[in-house]
């Protein structure tokens, strides 16, 4: 018998915007001043994500949609050929987006660098894994991008990520989990639709694990959160 390579990584993004009330605006800025001398706000620690969290979750409500447009439509199919009927009210009620990904050029080749016994690239990691959204999404060449093609934000991954999404040896234990959330007024923008999981703050200085479309676009405003989760999916032969 001969076996043929059917090996893959397939990945899936989602982005949600979230509004704060006024006093959820006021309890984040309270929550920042304590962490104002920490790296990245304390993002990297977990209790700041915890504390955070707890915020949204008491002073935030999922941001309705607004407009509809056939790339909606056209989401919401997809999701409902595969079964995600969550996932079609989602898209159809709130800024919310859900698609898939694609593995770069130099994705694949800092995969490879990871198998190494030494690794000479950067790790996508909890200190160095950050993601990017922007609004120049093309559709040309997904597959060669290195960073989002118009620029908007650049946010640090959260503590705790990336981690599997399962136990090892469980079931999902060959998901990897990514996660960065874009606080109130550090990703404001009008039509969201491009994203990048980089290893460096500084999209020039960056390699580009993975490169995926906001579909459908988001907006995000001043009062707003959005966060941006990320799944990796190894899938043997």
């Amino acid at each position: 018998m001969v076996l043929q390579s059917k090996s893959m990584i397939k990945g899936q993004v989602s982005a949600t915007v979230i509004t704060l009330n006024a006093k959820g605006l006021a309890l984040m800025g309270v929550l920042r001043a304590k962490y104002k001398d920490a790296p990245f706000r304390g993002k990297h620690d977990l209790e700041y994500i915890v504390s955070r969290q707890k915020i949204v979750d008491l002073y935030g409500h999922q941001k309705l949609r607004t407009t509809w447009n056939l790339r909606v439509l056209w989401v919401m199919f997809q999701c409902a050929v595969r079964g995600k009927w969550n996932e079609v009210s989602k898209v159809w009620r709130y800024e919310y987006a859900i698609s898939h990904n694609i593995v770069t050029d130099q994705g694949d080749a800092l995969i490879a660098d990871q198998m190494c016994e030494t690794p000479t690239q950067t790790k996508v990691d909890e200190t160095d894994g950050h993601i990017e959204v922007g609004t120049g999404w093309t559709g040309t060449t997904p597959k060669q991008n290195e960073v989002c093609n118009t620029s908007v934000a650049v946010e640090v991954m959260d503590a705790t990520y990336p981690k599997l999404k399962g136990a090892f040896g469980a079931a999902n234990d060959n998901i990897t989990q990514y996660r960065a959330v874009f606080e109130a007024g550090e990703a404001e923008a009008t039509d969201l639709d491009e994203a990048a999981l980089l290893n460096n703050l500084t999209p020039a200085s960056a390699d580009c694990l993975a490169y995926a479309q906001i579909d459908p676009t988001v907006t995000v405003g001043a009062s707003d959160t959005l966060q941006v989760d990320w799944e990796l999916t190894f899938l043997g032969a």
